[in-house]
C-alpha cells in the first residue's frame, strides 16, 4: 500500500513516483477476485461493501454505536500516540462533539492502530472484533490520521461519488492499472451535500498516477488541479459526520 508525503491525502501522492502498467477502463465492472474482502486504494472493504459499490447491496454508512469509536493504539506505536490522539480530539471539536473516540478497555469491537499496511483503514463499524487501521512512517500528519479515521467512521472518498463526473474530469489513461478501482463510483450517502473539492476525503489530482507530475483528475469547471485539503477537515466533512451520526 502506498503513502502520500503530506497531510490528509498523504497516502496517495507518493504513488506518482511509482512506475507500473498504466491505464484503466472507466468504471469497469469488478471481477470475482475484486469482490473478495480487501483493499481499494487505502480503504479495506468487505465483500458486502464492494457489492454496495455495484448497487447490488444497499450502500450504508456503518456507524458506531452510541456515536463512539473505540480504539486501541499498539504499544509499538507509543512514540506517535499523542499525535494520533490529538487528531481524534480535532475531529471531536470539528463535529461539535457529535462523535467521540474512546480508548478501549474490554469492548469487543474496536479499531486497532498499527503499522505495516501503509495508510489504510476498514470502513465503518463492522461489529466483528478488531479492525485494523494502519499508519506507517509518513502517515503521522494530522490530516492523514483524520482521513483514515473518517474511513473508520464510515466514509468513502469524495471522487467516488456517483455525481463526480459533473465536477471532475478523470484521465483514466494516467492511472496505475493496479489502482483503477480506487476511482470507481460508490453508491454512498452524501447527506444532501454538494461536491466538495476541498474535502479531506478528496484525493489529490495526482493520486495513483503513473508518473510523477502527471494529473489523474481536473476540475470540470476551471480545469484546476488543486484538489483536497492536506491538513484540515472541510465544513462538509464535519457536517456529513454530524448528519450520519444523528446530530444534524
Amino acid at each position: 500500500m502506498l503513502m502520500l508525503k503530506a497531510a490528509c491525502l498523504l497516502l496517495l501522492a507518493a504513488v506518482g513516483s511509482v512506475h507500473g502498467q498504466c491505464g484503466c477502463t472507466p468504471n469497469a465492472p469488478l471481477s470475482y477476485e475484486d469482490l473478495k474482502e480487501g483493499p481499494i486504494g487505502d480503504m479495506i472493504l468487505t465483500t458486502e461493501q464492494k457489492l454496495g459499490m455495484l448497487g447490488l447491496r444497499n450502500a450504508q454508512t456503518n456507524i458506531w454505536p452510541r456515536r463512539t469509536l473505540v480504539y486501541s493504539i499498539g504499544s509499538h506505536m507509543s512514540s506517535n500516540a499523542n499525535t494520533i490522539v490529538a487528531a481524534l480530539r480535532y475531529i471531536e471539536q470539528m463535529t461539535n462533539y457529535c462523535v467521540s473516540f474512546k480508548q478501549r478497555t474490554n469492548e469487543y469491537s474496536y479499531v486497532y492502530v498499527t503499522n505495516g499496511a501503509g495508510c489504510s483503514s476498514y470502513v465503518g463499524y463492522l461489529n466483528r472484533g478488531r479492525q485494523n487501521l494502519s499508519l506507517d512512517n509518513g502517515c503521522f500528519t494530522r490530516g492523514t490520521i483524520v482521513h483514515e479515521f473518517m474511513h473508520a467512521l464510515g466514509f468513502h472518498h469524495e471522487q467516488t461519488r456517483t455525481d463526480r463526473d459533473s465536477y471532475l474530469i478523470i484521465d483514466w489513461a494516467n492511472i496505475l492499472t493496479a489502482y483503477c478501482s480506487a476511482y470507481y463510483k460508490y453508491r454512498g450517502n452524501v447527506f444532501g451535500t454538494s461536491y466538495d473539492y476541498k474535502s479531506c476525503m478528496q484525493y489529490p489530482s495526482t493520486g495513483f498516477a503513473c508518473r510523477p507530475g502527471v494529473h489523474v483528475m481536473r476540475r470540470r469547471d476551471n480545469g484546476g488541479t488543486d484538489l483536497g485539503d492536506y491538513y484540515n477537515m472541510s465544513a462538509n466533512d464535519a457536517y456529513r459526520i454530524r448528519k450520519a451520526y444523528g446530530c444534524a
